[in-house]
């Protein structure tokens, strides 16, 4: 049997932090169902999984625009 860490519970803040998502498009990406949906932990209160917001940050696409310099140096040796 494996061992697994305990899955932690996260704030909406912790969250934006994590995802660079303001709390408007958390709910809206929530509501179109391209987000985990929070815990409720009180009568208001509310977390997050981190296992899933993990994931879900992990399953994003990369990005393979201007930022990617690497595979532009490899093509061209002219370049320094």
């Amino acid at each position: 049997m494996s061992w697994e860490p305990m899955d932690r519970l996260l704030t909406r803040a912790q969250v934006e932090l994590r995802t660079g998502l303001k709390h408007n498009a958390i709910y809206k990406k929530m509501r179109a169902g391209q987000f985990p949906e929070p815990h409720k932990v009180g009568r208001t209160a509310v977390r997050w999984s981190e296992r899933e917001i993990e994931e879900w940050v992990a399953a994003l696409p990369r990005s393979h625009g201007e930022g990617d310099h690497s595979a532009r140096k490899q093509a061209d040796p002219t370049s320094s």
